[in-house]
């Protein structure tokens, strides 16, 4: 590693040697009322541009006086970098959880933040994803994370981190004693990236939750992590959706096969075929720990099921999703899987096969494991039977999700509006494509889904989602 990027024991003091005053933590009495005065008048341009937080947080600056030295840290910070301050993180910095995101946060305000994380002793959370923060800023933070060392929770998801990214937090896995989840989705890492994090991991003991989806991981990547899989005994859930890992399942399968701390693991969206589900069966043969997999939307094909469905008698998976694949003629595979579940010879509660049909005799099958096993749930397709109603996973409104989202991360309507657009410029109007890529950087859509919120938003059809149609989400119910 670059001695740029190194943590070293006083690292975070270094970062910001060029701004020793808001480096050095000092009581509340050496804040005089000239040094208020100061972080005031900087503070008092975050109040005009962040009015809509006034109503929800209205304590005064003058508090920062009785406060914390992390928010008398941050706000020196702030001054000295010339960053604006952000009224809700002094807020949050007296609480546990830190939560700014699309706020195109960048570096700089990453070096802000890291001089309050050196003296704050609550946050647990810290969450800046959908920002536009580097490796340098991530740098910035793991510094402070390692003099602290209180985070439990890091998400940097839909930020710009890269290799140099992987390196500082391949070492902040090897220092701290308390990350617990790591949340890296949406990124740039790729497989030489994922090599370095895979190594920090086969000696951690800590994590237990990383994400990796939505990033450029490929088949060496899933090489390096099944080494790490096959050394660590704490990880329990890892998702890699959204990548091209393909036969780079087949080395994680075989890790499995002796790993048994892992419980939930999402392989959507990687191109796994039939080889890969054939490792997978051989994985899964001995393994005593998965409890929920995810294969849905890869190139599995009717016989491939049809193998995984045989080992299901032998492994403790409770959960398992395998929609929308090459599967068009599973009904013999699923009769199988539901004599299985009818005798209680498989510990599966919920399945879901997509939209495939069933066949008359699939569907009396599964009729009659509904009048016997109430705790098992079949999500499937439409039936050869008028009279019977299928069972399907209720959908809810997608747009009602999207409005969702904006309240639970406390998202002014027009401050949410500009964050789906790529330029995040101030304008009433975002092209549909743009609003697209928007969606699928929250995370929280599949593609059909996506389809529909800008079907339902652009009403006009012209290729453009105006202001005015974005605020009939807050409508839905």
């Amino acid at each position: 590693m670059a001695d740029t990027l190194k943590l070293g024991p006083q690292s975070a003091q270094r970062i910001c040697s060029q701004h020793k005053d808001a480096c050095s933590p000092f009581s509340d009495d050496d804040l005089t009322d000239e040094t208020l005065s100061g972080r005031e008048s900087v503070a008092s341009s975050c109040l005009e541009t962040e009015l809509e937080f006034e109503q929800h947080f209205p304590e005064s600056l003058e508090n920062v006086k009785q406060g914390s030295n992390a928010r008398t840290l941050y706000l020196q910070a702030c001054e000295c970098m010339g960053v604006v301050p952000i009224k809700r993180l002094l807020h949050q910095l007296c609480s546990d959880e830190i939560r700014i995101t699309h706020r195109n946060l960048n570096d700089t305000d990453c070096k802000a933040i890291s001089n309050a994380l050196l003296v704050n002793k609550t946050v647990t959370t810290l969450d800046l994803s959908n920002n536009l923060i580097t490796d340098k800023g991530a740098l910035y933070l793991a510094s402070a994370m390692v003099e602290r060392d209180l985070v439990r929770v890091l998400v940097l998801a839909g930020n710009k981190l890269a290799y140099n990214s992987a390196e500082i937090f391949a070492e902040l896995l090897q220092r701290s004693k308390s990350l617990a989840v790591l949340d890296l989705s949406g990124n740039k890492i790729d497989d030489k990236a994922c090599v370095v994090l895979a190594e920090a991991l086969k000696s951690n003991k800590t994590l237990q939750d990383c994400n990796l989806s939505h990033n450029k991981l490929s088949e060496n990547a899933g090489t390096a992590l099944a080494e790490a899989l096959t050394y660590n005994t704490t990880l329990q859930r890892l998702n890699l959706s959204w990548n091209l890992i393909r036969h780079g399942v087949v080395p994680i399968a075989t890790a499995l096969s002796t790993n048994q701390a892992l419980h939930i693991f999402d392989l959507s969206w990687n191109g796994v075929d039939d080889l890969g589900i054939r490792a997978l069966v051989g994985g899964l043969e001995t393994n005593t720990a998965l409890e929920e997999l995810n294969l849905s939307r890869n190139n599995i094909s009717d016989s491939g099921f049809l193998e995984l469905v045989k080992v299901l008698e032998k492994c403790r998976l409770q959960k398992l999703d395998i929609s929308r694949n090459s599967c068009f003629g599973l009904n013999k595979a699923l009769e199988i899987l539901l004599i299985l579940l009818q005798e209680e010879k498989t510990e599966l509660k919920i399945v879901n096969i997509g939209q495939i049909p069933l066949t008359k005799e699939t569907t009396q099958l599964l009729t009659e494991l509904k009048t016997t096993r109430a705790d098992v749930n079949i999500y499937h397709g439409y039936t050869t039977q008028d009279s019977y109603q299928a069972s399907a996973p209720k959908q809810m409104n997608p747009c009602k999700i999207l409005k969702d989202y904006a309240i639970t991360n406390q998202l002014h309507s027009f401050q949410f509006f500009r964050a789906l657009g790529q330029s995040n410029a101030y304008r009433e109007t975002i092209s549909s494509d743009e609003f697209v890529i928007g969606l699928r950087g929250l995370g929280v859509f599949d593609d059909h889904q996506i389809k529909d919120v800008v079907n339902f938003l652009d009403r006009d059809r012209n290729g453009l989602i105006d202001y005015s149609e974005f605020m009939t989400i807050f409508s839905c119910e």
